[in-house]
């Protein structure tokens, strides 16, 4: 018995491992190194998967979201780890696409499915109803904590699903502890949160989370982690249960206890707060955003409040997208000396959009931005957002909305290199931060595949070696 909780706490490791590790690049320097993973993976999971057949009055942003890879892989592995005969309780439904994946690949024992959103629970009696489902799959508008007691008594749920909800709430740990005493059996709770670094311009977006603030969140919530995985670059998939044993769950080993930290929420911060702006700036109502104009070949700055900043969104909607030169974000200190940079060109894809959301790790490259560089330690306390426009151009823009996270400890890019540093040094703070280059699909499938009894970190650490090798050869 104590070999195999050896064993499970082994392989629990190494998946954590696993996660740390992809979390540790920016998305774009994953997608390199997982590139042929993920497509091989988006292949499979397209053969296998049926998704439930359109309906009418279904929204094209569904239709469009049942196409991307990233979803499919997440429907195919949610409707794999489920069995024939299990009774599923699904908190945030949705449109009730996950449960017509499931019911189409599973006979289940029951369904229910609870929404917030009126519409989308509709939406999803008729999802069922289209495809013959109705029989096995039920949906309730509501709280799942308001749920009849006789309903769930009659479900007797040993699997709850909580997926893309967790982020959108402002406690977390209270929702999922909430979640998990809605019965007084011990079901499986099946989560999902993104990956550090991923899908964080979404402003439905609260909490942000990464694999150490999941691990703190089922701490919180008095629960025991079963299984922890990687999907698709893009989410962490978690299950957990009160026990930590669940039969139904591939039990690894316990998670060892943690010091309770708060989870970090996005903030907004008011438009208005802007305390430097252009020449020429108006605020507007309904609903409030910052106008900003400028003369041609004007550079403006608007300054906003981010003590503590660890993660930051702003949208920008621009007038001329065309006429824009380059957008330039910096994190100043209390003594307005640059603490963080992150540039965008005006060749860059995402200036060519009218409105744009832009998010900001200090140290970290993110979608649209092609520089970013971590100059000091200290803490930032201002935003400051510089606009500049062609000789011939002027700049009009609207700043609608501002996020802020703060944190006690900023994240840090596991990898901060430039061509010339060896991708095995220690992390430099002063360092301009750079995407992995060469071909490094060796070291990856390594990482992938561990040999048996490997301690925890020797698979990490022999596939950082295959990277620094490969590196050396390109130079």
């Amino acid at each position: 018995m104590a070999r195999t909780a050896t064993e499970r706490d082994e392989r629990l490791r190494a998946q954590l491992d696993w996660v740390r590790l992809i979390e540790s690049f920016d998305e774009e320097s994953a997608e390199l190194a997982l590139g042929s993973r993920l497509r091989e993976t988006a292949r499979s999971a397209r053969r296998r998967l049926e998704l439930p057949a359109p309906w009418p009055g279904q929204p094209e942003d569904i239709k469009r979201m049942c196409r991307r890879a990233s979803e499919v892989v997440r429907f195919d592995r949610i409707a794999e780890m489920m069995a024939p005969g299990d009774r599923i309780l699904d908190v945030g439904c949705g449109h009730g696409i996950v449960a017509g994946c499931i019911a189409k690949r599973v006979k289940l024992g029951a369904y229910v499915g609870v929404d917030l959103s009126a519409p989308k629970a509709e939406m999803a009696v008729q999802m069922a109803a289209a495809n013959d489902l109705s029989h096995i799959l039920r949906f309730e508008h509501g709280d799942a904590a308001d749920l009849p007691e006789e309903l769930v008594r009659a479900l007797a749920p040993d699997i709850v699903l909580l997926l893309e909800v967790l982020e959108h709430v402002n406690d977390p740990i209270a929702v999922l502890q909430a979640v998990s005493e809605i019965t007084e059996t011990d079901p499986l709770i099946i989560f999902s949160v993104p990956l550090k670094g991923r899908i964080e311009a979404c402003w439905g977006h609260r909490a942000v989370f990464g694999v150490e603030r999941v691990l703190h969140l089922v701490e919180g919530a008095g629960l025991e982690l079963e299984h922890i995985e990687e999907l698709h670059n893009t989410w962490a998939l978690v299950a957990v249960s009160r026990s930590g044993d669940h039969p139904r769950a591939s039990r690894f080993a316990r998670a060892r206890s943690f010091e309770p930290t708060p989870i970090p929420l996005v903030d907004n911060v008011p438009v208005e707060a802007s305390m430097a702006a252009a020449s020429r700036s108006t605020m507007l109502e309904r609903p409030r955003r910052l106008h900003v104009v400028g003369a041609e070949g004007q550079m403006v700055e608007c300054r906003f409040p981010a003590s503590g900043m660890n993660l930051a969104r702003i949208e920008i909607a621009f007038q001329s997208p065309g006429d824009i030169e380059g957008v330039v974000f910096e994190g100043l200190d209390r003594r307005g000396r640059v603490v963080a940079r992150w540039a965008s060109g005006s060749n860059r894809a995402m200036i060519r959009e009218a409105t744009a959301t832009f998010t900001l790790r200090p140290g970290w490259k993110t979608r649209g931005i092609g520089e970013a560089a971590l100059l000091r330690k200290d803490a930032i306390e201002t935003l400051s957002v510089q606009l500049s426009s062609k000789t011939d151009s002027a700049i009009e823009a609207t700043i609608g909305r501002v996020g802020v996270s703060q944190a006690e400890e900023r994240d840090r890019p596991a990898f901060v290199v430039n061509r010339s540093q060896d991708l095995g040094a220690p992390a430099k703070p002063y360092a301009e931060s750079g995407r992995l280059v060469g071909h490094i699909k060796l070291g990856v499938r390594r990482l992938i595949e561990p040999r048996e009894n490997e301690r925890r970190s020797e698979v990490v650490a022999q596939g950082i070696e295959v990277l620094r090798r490969r590196l050396r050869r390109r130079r």
